[in-house]
């Protein structure tokens, strides 16, 4: 919270979530549906978390119109709520971070985590030796992994100490974490599992051994590899500004 900027904004405007919620009845269902959908993909019917995880995404929906919802958000809000984070707590880093520490823009049309994910396949022939033609040869596009990686911010199918962790590094270095989270794990796990002769085993092995990779495993490869801002935020802009 404290790193997040969370904290002061929660401070700051102390009614503003309970006003948000009284809103909520004053739009039509359908103004909904879409997170109505990925309430139940998020957490079972018995889980007594749904109702959290749909008020916090619901008002965050009435205060950002332009993107109202994007999937991805689900993952992020449970994360939050899991971490027994309040639900005003958990709306209050959603805020910081979708409007102050990722990219302008990043979930309104997906055109940021594109370009993140270009930017990614631009560094991996200097990062990690070989990768790029092993995935030649298997017929893989990294983008099946890295986007989801990057639209739930490492937050999906890994370790709960890993993704705290994760989101330390992003609320953090923002961006930068982004990219060099996605590098450090495929230089620890790509070498476990490069034996695979095809992108659908790659893919089972990947989501199989990235659970399993510790923070202090993490941490070392994390800290060894050096991104510069300015170089960074140069493939990023051209990137971004192909796909618009």
């Amino acid at each position: 919270m404290l790193f997040s900027g969370a904290s002061y904004s929660q401070l700051t405007n102390p009614n503003y979530y309970e006003l948000l919620l009284k809103e909520v009845k004053h739009y039509p269902q359908n103004f909904f549906n879409s997170i109505e959908k990925d309430i139940c993909r998020t957490f079972s019917n018995e889980n007594g978390l749904q109702g959290h995880l749909r008020n916090v995404l619901c008002a965050y929906a009435i205060r950002n119109p332009r993107l109202l919802y994007c999937q991805g958000l689900n993952y992020l809000v449970a994360y939050f709520l899991m971490r027994d984070y309040s639900e005003q707590q958990s709306f209050w880093l959603l805020v910081q971070l979708v409007e102050g520490i990722l990219p302008v823009d990043y979930y309104v049309d997906m055109g940021a985590v594109v370009a993140m994910s270009s930017v990614l396949s631009d560094l991996f022939p200097e990062t990690i030796v070989g990768f790029v033609e092993y995935c030649q040869n298997i017929g893989l596009e990294t983008s099946f992994f890295l986007v989801p990686w990057l639209i739930c911010l490492y937050t999906k199918g890994f370790s709960s100490s890993l993704s705290n962790f994760i989101m330390e590094c992003i609320m953090i270095e923002r961006e930068l974490a982004l990219v060099k989270t996605a590098l450090t794990l495929l230089k620890i796990v790509v070498p476990k599992i490069s034996d695979c002769e095809d992108f659908g085993t790659f893919m089972k092995d990947l989501e199989m051994k990235v659970p399993s990779v510790s923070v202090k495993e993490f941490k070392f490869v994390y800290d060894s590899i050096y991104l510069n801002r300015y170089f960074f935020k140069v493939l990023f802009d051209n990137y971004l500004k192909e796909y618009w």
